[in-house]
C-alpha cells in the first residue's frame, strides 16, 4: 500500500530540512570566523600610517618577530615617511635610539630598492648609467645640504647595523647585495673625481 503524506507531514519534513541547513551553515560561518580570529592575532598588525607609529613599531617585538615579508612593508612604509620621522625626531617626539633604528631600516629599504632595480637592468652599460645616476644624486644631496644645512636630517647610517643586518639574509641575497654594493660605491669614487676635482691645499 503506497503510504499517503500529508500536508503537514511535508511542510514539517521542509521545516526540518531548512533548520538543518541554516545549522550546518551557521557552524561553517563560526569555524570561517574563529579561523580568521585564530590568524589575526599571530599575525602582526599592517603598517601603522602615522610615522610616530611606525617608529614605535620599528623598535618594539612587534617588527623583529615579524616575518620578512611584513618587515620590508614596515621598512618601505618608513621609507616614504623618513621626512615625517625626522621632523618628529626635531619635535623630541621620537628618542634618539627610536631616530636611528628607524632611518637605518628606511636606508636599508632604499638600498634594496636600488638593488632591485639594478638587477632587473641588463648588465654593462644601462647598469653603469643607473649607477652614474645615484651618485650624481647622492653628491647634489650633499651640495644641497652645505648650501642650506637646515636640510641636514641628522642621519648617516651606521655600517655595523648594516652588516649585522644583511647578514641575516639567505646567501644568494646577499652576495647580490655585496656586489651591488661595490659597484656603487665604486662609480661613486668614479663619479667624484670625474666631477668634484680635489681642491687645491691651503698655502
Amino acid at each position: 500500500m503506497t503510504a499517503i503524506t500529508t500536508p503537514a507531514v511535508s511542510l514539517a519534513k521542509r521545516n526540518q530540512t531548512r533548520n538543518r541547513t541554516i545549522a550546518v551553515a551557521a557552524g561553517a560561518v563560526a569555524v570561517v570566523a574563529l579561523i580568521w580570529v585564530a590568524v589575526a592575532m599571530r599575525a602582526p598588525a599592517a603598517p601603522k600610517n602615522d610615522a610616530i607609529g611606525l617608529v614605535k613599531t620599528a623598535s618594539a617585538s612587534e617588527f623583529t618577530t615579524a616575518n620578512a615579508e611584513k618587515q620590508r612593508q614596515w621598512m618601505v612604509a618608513l621609507e616614504d615617511r623618513s621626512d615625517q620621522i625626522v621632523q618628529a625626531h626635531r619635535e623630541g617626539k621620537v628618542n634618539d635610539q627610536e631616530f636611528r633604528t628607524a632611518m637605518n631600516l628606511a636606508w636599508m629599504a632604499k638600498q634594496e630598492g636600488h638593488m632591485t632595480k639594478y638587477y632587473s637592468l641588463p648588465a654593462g652599460r644601462e647598469r653603469d648609467a643607473y649607477l652614474d645616476k645615484l651618485a650624481k644624486k647622492h653628491y647634489e644631496a650633499k651640495d644641497a645640504v652645505k648650501a642650506n644645512p637646515a636640510l641636514d636630517d641628522g642621519f648617516n647610517h651606521d655600517e655595523v647595523w648594516e652588516d649585522a643586518w644583511v647578514a641575516k639574509w639567505p646567501a644568494d641575497k646577499r652576495n647580490n647585495y655585496l656586489a651591488y654594493r661595490k659597484a656603487m660605491l665604486e662609480h661613486r669614487e668614479a663619479y667624484k673625481a670625474a666631477n668634484r676635482p680635489a681642491k687645491a691645499p691651503k698655502k
